[in-house]
């Protein structure tokens, strides 16, 4: 296939663009290859509401920083070499930021000829395939031409929308209109109707999308798509085209026409065709007006605006036009496009007159000393994304940091990261007053930052988009996103093919101020690690805790409780730590279960897992706080005290719970709970804590690898795994459960050991609980059924015959008791099921009577005490 033809076959790039690093590589090609000997390359960012530039003497780190950018910018390079002295370098140095770009009195010669070859076609779109076709045609003549006359060959370029050919040239920067009458040459004798080559690119501060990025044009659609620029063919020698071939093509040429530089307050006139880069510029600088307010001097900022296209960028009334209404739909109110249309030509007229006047206004429009508050917004504006939390409208930014910087030295593998902050965070505040502090050497007051973060914080709900927010981990259908926690926000990526580390999610991942980082996973691990690091000494129990790992690591509940029991000496607190340290590390991580439910939400809010330390005993009330959160109920309260206004908490989490013996009773607990005993150590085996974390650490970075591993595992067999019975937590089991070959076990032992746990639960549930003896005696008193046929009792009536038929005198003393006929009938809700696997069934009948709420309960023996399933027997009625 003719390479040309590549470029409208619909094919990918040559060179595989979907890996960041392959992209940093290839783009870091293309520098070296165009660079032959020059010491900088200039880079700009063109997004839809802001523009950074910078200059880079590091290739690879300029590339690392147009990958990182993001697939919404339209990235440029410069085509020719700038003056290492020039102040325009001063602060920009290996970075982007906003600022002066290079113009032409900053250019010291030209080693790069573009020819732009580009569809005709509405402005501001994408090509479609046919027209995209038309360019292809001619470039290939254009080619084919230029050897014939002895031009070496080019470097062939898919610009995304047509083809960019770049040829070597060895010429000063003022080149006396050599290069302009090359474009103009070529553009008289293959130019067609269909597709032209773009004669305004010649001046020397030109500009040229970068390949192995995103050309997005107005919107994406089946006909016209966003597309990725790729370098199609390099040349086998990238040598200058003699003066001779450029001479002679030259002679076609009539007199050169004025072009559009690509410094700032561009003096022009009207121009026939516009480039990509230019139209963006413009858009951008047009975007960085404020809008117009009715009453306001709405008029005024509507003429200055269009004076910036058409005196500035010398567009025509219709080029301008459409920038113009997208200004013009911002402001208060709308302005219509014949009234856009008017100031266009108003505009057009008084250049026409006096333009450096109008330009003089334009100038001193954007010159005019903003407040603290604006210039805190400008700089938010540059670095920042506004959105707001989908659930509870909390606003956000998404903000452009540094990376941490090692050694003194900058990363060679991309500079900029992001962060996903609450707009009132100390951390945003931070950052914005330390940016307005190196461009001002000011500080704002305390009033200016708050004037600010109201305003921002309003942006976001307004303005910004609705995002879902997610804390550690974010799933989203057969992907996995894990965020690290390091200083530069990296990420692990998990599919079903494996993990990869990232240098931003997709997600919107924050973080809380307590959250602290996971090392970089390795793979390798082996699950012997954590038997040996955590003395566990039961199959079942090390495999029902990986599941509870890869559950949790698989960011989606409701999780079960990891409830984790041993005696004195069984490092119960150590192994909670090494556990939490693989999934959701954290400063000050083990503390006591609050008794207010509020507090156990709120510190929900600020971790992905909540450990509670040498837990003593779990009342019924902090079992249900525990159940809500492991299986993502929400709580519901006002946002101050002074507020009638009710705040939704709703969070899924994963729990821990460490004590001696066995602390936690409640069945409905119980029965979302994963126990792991954990043996004593004896003295021959017992190391000091310092071995043991030593060990971890260089353990802790493979064992993360190899859950990893298992959460691939899972999202890949998943849909085909299937229980052997129905258990209350059907999804963890199915989970993790598909996960266990990745460690070597089989999905079946697994539920074996699941099982056994759940029985093990049922029997902590009733085996020492005083209202399961006293139903028994009941039991045992009626004749296997209680009441007696044709009596009707309610929960005080049981209560009172369950006291009498107890055992204990002291019974209404027990802790676990109920004091109550409520708190009765409380616990035989929560009792139910075990009782149920048991063969006793309690029913519970709410009816009401003549207005009055009547409790009926019965309680029947089924079948001896042996295990019953849940489906072999009626259901609680509740």
């Amino acid at each position: 296939m003719n390479p040309i033809d590549s470029a409208t076959d619909g094919s990918s790039a040559v060179i595989n663009t979907s890996d960041d690093d392959q992209r940093v590589e290839s783009i870091t090609r293309f520098f070296n290859f165009i660079g032959r000997g020059r010491p900088l390359v200039e880079l700009r960012t063109l997004y839809p509401c802001r523009a950074l530039s910078g200059f880079f003497d590091n290739f690879e780190l300029a590339a690392a920083h147009v990958v990182a950018a993001g697939d919404e910018a339209n990235i440029y390079f410069g085509l020719n070499p700038i003056d290492t002295g020039s102040s325009i370098l001063f602060k920009r140095l290996n970075d982007l930021l906003p600022g002066k770009t290079a113009a032409d009195e900053h250019i010291v010669a030209r080693r790069l000829l573009l020819i732009d070859v580009d569809p005709v076609r509405p402005v501001d779109t994408c090509s479609t395939t046919t027209e995209k076709k038309s360019a292809a045609a001619i470039t290939a003549q254009v080619v084919k031409y230029l050897r014939s006359t002895g031009w070496p060959e080019p470097i062939l370029i898919d610009s995304g929308n047509g083809l960019h050919l770049l040829y070597a040239i060895d010429l000063p920067a003022d080149d006396g209109g050599l290069v302009a009458r090359v474009l103009r040459a070529l553009d008289r004798q293959f130019s067609t109707t269909a597709a032209k080559i773009d004669v305004t690119v010649a001046n020397p501060a030109r500009i040229c999308r970068a390949p192995f990025t995103w050309n997005r044009k107005g919107e994406h659609t089946e006909d016209r798509p966003h597309r990725l620029s790729k370098v199609i063919r390099y040349p086998s020698q990238f040598v200058p085209v003699p003066s001779a071939c450029l001479e002679m093509i030259s002679q076609e040429g009539a007199s050169p026409p004025q072009v559009v530089p690509a410094g700032p307050l561009i003096k022009t006139k009207q121009i026939a065709q516009t480039t990509d880069a230019v139209l963006e510029q413009a858009r951008a600088r047009l975007h960085s007006l404020p809008i117009a307010v009715d009453g306001q001097n709405g008029s005024k900022a509507c003429f200055h605006a269009a004076c910036l296209l058409v005196v500035d960028f010398g567009f025509s009334v219709e080029q301008a036009l459409p920038l113009l209404k997208e200004w013009g739909d911002r402001c208060q109110p709308a302005w219509s496009e014949k009234e856009l249309r008017h100031k266009l030509q108003d505009a057009a007229k008084k250049a026409e007159a006096n333009p450096d006047e109008v330009g003089k206004l334009v100038a001193l429009k954007q010159a005019k000393r903003k407040t603290v508050v604006e210039q805190l917004l400008e700089l938010a504006e540059n670095r920042c994304q506004f959105w707001h939390d989908r659930e509870n409208k909390e606003p956000f930014v998404t903000i452009d940091m540094p990376n941490k910087v090692s050694n003194g030295k900058l990363s060679t593998r991309g500079r900029w990261h992001q962060r996903h902050l609450p707009v009132k965070s100390t951390e945003f505040a931070d950052a914005i007053r330390a940016a307005y502090y190196a461009a001002t050497k000011r500080t704002p007051s305390g009033p200016q930052m708050r004037t600010f973060i109201d305003t921002v914080g309003a942006k976001a709900r307004i303005d910004g988009t609705a995002e879902t927010t997610y804390l550690r981990v974010a799933r989203r259908g057969k992907k996995v996103y894990l965020d690290l926690g390091g200083p530069n926000w990296k990420s692990v990526r998990i599919t079903t093919d494996g993990w990869k580390i990232m240098r931003r999610a997709k997600p919107k991942l924050r973080r809380a101020g307590r959250t602290q980082s996971l090392p970089r996973p390795k793979p390798g691990g082996s699950i012997t690690l954590l038997q040996q690091l955590l003395n566990l000494d039961s199959l079942s129990d090390l495999q029902l805790l990986v599941g509870w790992l890869v559950t949790v690591l698989g960011g989606r509940g409701p999780f079960p409780i990891l409830v984790l029991s041993g005696e004195q000496g069984s490092a119960k607190s150590t192994a909670t730590e090494l556990i939490r340290g693989l999934v959701d590390p954290i400063k000050a991580g083990l503390g006591s279960i609050p008794k207010e439910e509020r507090d156990l939400m709120i510190a929900a809010q600020n971790s992905f897992v909540v450990s509670f330390d040498n837990v003593s005993y779990v009342d019924a009330n902090q079992s249900d706080s525990l159940c809500r959160l492991a299986t993502g109920a929400g709580y519901g309260t006002r946002k101050l005290y002074t507020d009638g206004e009710e705040f939704l908490i709703q969070v899924c989490r994963g729990i821990m719970l460490n004590g001696i013996g066995e602390y936690l009773y409640q069945a409905d607990a119980l029965d979302r709970s994963v126990i792991v005993s954990l043996p004593v150590i004896d003295d021959a085996n017992r190391r000091t804590a310092e071995e043991v974390r030593s060990e971890y650490r260089r353990a802790r970075p493979y064992l993360l690898g190899l859950l990893l591993e298992g959460v691939a595992m899972a999202l890949k067999n998943y849909s085909r795994t299937k229980p052997n019975a129905s258990h209350r937590m059907a999804d963890f089991e199915r989970w993790a459960a598909a996960s266990m070959p990745a460690f070597g076990w089989t999905e079946q032992e697994f539920f074996d050991a699941y099982a056994a746990n759940i029985r093990r639960a049922n029997a902590v549930a009733i085996g020492d609980n005083p209202v399961v003896d006293a139903i028994e005696s009941l039991l045992a008193q009626y004749g296997g059924t209680w009441p007696k046929a044709g009596q009707v009792v309610g929960s005080k009536g049981l209560l009172a015959e369950l006291e009498y038929l107890a055992a204990d005198p002291n019974i209404k003393t027990k802790q676990n008791w109920p004091k109550t006929p409520q708190g009765l009938g409380k616990s035989l809700r929560r009792l139910a099921p075990a009782l149920r696997r048991c063969g006793i069934v309690v029913t519970i009948d709410d009816r009401d009577g003549g207005g009055k709420r009547l409790t009926r309960i019965t309680i029947e023996e089924v079948r001896t005490k042996t295990a019953v399933s849940d489906e072999s027997v009626p259901k609680v009625e509740a």
